[in-house]
């Protein structure tokens, strides 16, 4: 009976071992496993903090590279107001300085106060590359108000061939001088001086006015102006309308009666009419001065009984007046049409008693 007493306690203690180490080695096992998932945080937490250094720093690259195409002009995607703004910089870098308004002095107002580019065809016709048929003129800001006046011609401009080519003309230059480069030139002169971003900042803000016009068959061009007889027709029917003078104004009876004049080529003083009297019609022909920006002028006058020319006063002063002023007159008032019946021959060709001699 002990023995078996003995035999169940021995046991019981055994089970109770048993249960106690098994206790043990599952509460062991069981804190360790947290511990092993908190190390798998902790690596994958290393690795993410790898891969978002490696995106900074490809942004940083990118942005980079962003910024500095931003600050390059292309020929390519050039818009027509900062082209204007690119051809004005590179030309005031490539012409001299002559006339009143140069290539330098209209790109350093365009710095603090963007101006007007003026699309025109006027003057076109004295362009030795009229390009598309347009010329772009450089003027200040508004400056569309001289379009009409006699100096649009004095300001410097371009013209645009269909192949980007650009042709470049210095004002009050006679003939013009011009030089022709293509707009991948003009573009990467910009970029190498640093210039692109200030180009591109400032070109924005330029305002462009098209003011082409439909001129007619009628109208008289400044080349045809300056061809006889035209040139002399043109100055009688100006002088006629302005000059009032006795001897002027008895032009008018003369070309009514059919009479027949010499054209006057000489670009010194020159007789316009003669009135059968003993004095006449007087032109003083006083040639530009590209240098201060003065144009062709013409000093309306007449002879005096010493055979002396007498200049007359017209528009208020006889300092002589533009070519451009007395074409705009006749062409405002019919061109062709308005000095159709001035007959004009040259000396060979001026035949029968009425020429004036």
């Amino acid at each position: 009976m002990k023995k078996a007493q003995l035999g169940w306690w021995l046991l019981g203690t055994v089970e109770i071992l048993i249960a106690v180490v098994g206790g043990v080695l599952m509460w062991q096992k069981m804190d360790a496993a947290p511990q092993k998932a908190a190390v798998k945080v902790t690596a994958t937490k290393k690795v993410a903090t790898s891969r978002d250094l490696k995106k900074k720093n490809s942004s940083r690259e990118a942005t980079t590279a962003s910024q500095s195409t931003t600050n390059k002009l292309t020929a390519t995607n050039i818009g027509p107001r900062t082209l204007a703004l690119a051809i004005t910089y590179y030309a005031s870098h490539h012409f001299d300085q002559i006339g009143a308004h140069t290539w330098q002095s209209m790109y350093q107002a365009y710095l603090t106060n963007p101006g007007t580019i003026i699309v025109s065809n006027a003057h076109v016709d004295e362009l030795k590359r009229p390009g598309t048929g347009v010329a772009y003129y450089a003027a200040f800001q508004g400056g569309d108000k001289d379009v009409e006046s006699d100096m649009l011609g004095g300001y410097p401009c371009y013209t645009l061939e269909n192949n980007q080519m650009v042709n470049i003309y210095q004002p009050q230059s006679n003939p013009r001088k011009s030089i022709t480069v293509s707009v991948n030139q003009i573009v990467q002169y910009a970029n190498q001086t640093n210039q692109a971003k200030k180009i591109s900042q400032l070109g924005q803000q330029m305002t462009i006015k098209n003011l082409r016009k439909d001129f007619g068959a009628n109208h008289i061009s400044i080349k045809e102006f300056y061809e006889e007889p035209m040139m002399t027709k043109v100055i009688m029917y100006y002088g006629i309308h302005h000059d009032t003078d006795k001897n002027w104004q008895a032009l008018s009876q003369l070309i009514k009666d059919g009479t027949v004049f010499k054209a006057t080529p000489d670009r010194g003083t020159s007789i316009i009419g003669y009135n059968g009297n003993s004095s006449s019609c007087m032109i003083a022909y006083d040639p530009q001065n590209s240098m201060v920006g003065k144009p062709d002028l013409f000093v309306f006058g007449h002879e005096t009984v010493d055979q002396d020319f007498a200049s007359d006063t017209v528009d208020g002063d006889d300092v002589g007046v533009p070519a451009e002023t007395l074409l705009k007159y006749v062409n405002d008032n019919g061109g062709r049409t308005a000095v159709a019946n001035i007959q004009v021959k040259d000396d060979s060709d001026a035949i029968g008693s009425k020429v004036m001699e």
